[in-house]
């Protein structure tokens, strides 16, 4: 592990900066978590999508709290009755029950929102299917 070490974003504590087999650890988790999905094994998942967000993780990972964050006042989540542009939730049916709830929850309360749920696929649904993706943006640009 390198010594470097940063802040974790928003809370203000500071944590170890990651390498090495510290890196290749958490993007194995970070891949078991939002390509793989709590309901598919990795050798289930395209292996060209796995790999892609494989580099794209090795890439950010390290990089991860660099930036201060802060928090915004008033939350964002206290504001989502504010919002009046036309919104487009899209969730994979294999994502994280937590996920799914949210995106649920976005749409209910965003009073513009349309909710979408794009069947065998997890957190990365443009990146597994990306033709219904597609698909499913352009109908709803077309319909505002």
């Amino acid at each position: 592990m390198t010594a470097g070490v940063m802040r974790s974003a928003g809370s203000g504590r500071k944590r170890r900066r990651q390498s090495g087999p510290d890196i290749e650890r958490a993007v194995e988790i970070n891949l078991r978590m939002w390509v793989d999905g709590p309901q598919r094994q990795p050798a289930d998942v395209d292996p060209g999508v796995r790999e892609q967000v494989r580099q794209m993780l090795e890439l950010n990972l390290p990089r991860q709290g660099e930036d201060e964050a802060r928090d915004l006042e008033p939350l964002a989540i206290n504001r989502l009755g504010e919002i009046q542009a036309p919104t487009l939730v899209i969730v994979g049916s294999w994502d994280m029950p937590e996920i799914i709830d949210s995106s649920r929850m976005l749409a209910q309360e965003i009073r513009a929102a349309r909710i979408e749920q794009m069947a065998g696929v997890v957190h990365l649904p443009n990146m597994e299917q990306p033709d219904e993706f597609n698909r499913l943006v352009l109908e709803f640009v077309a319909s505002v």
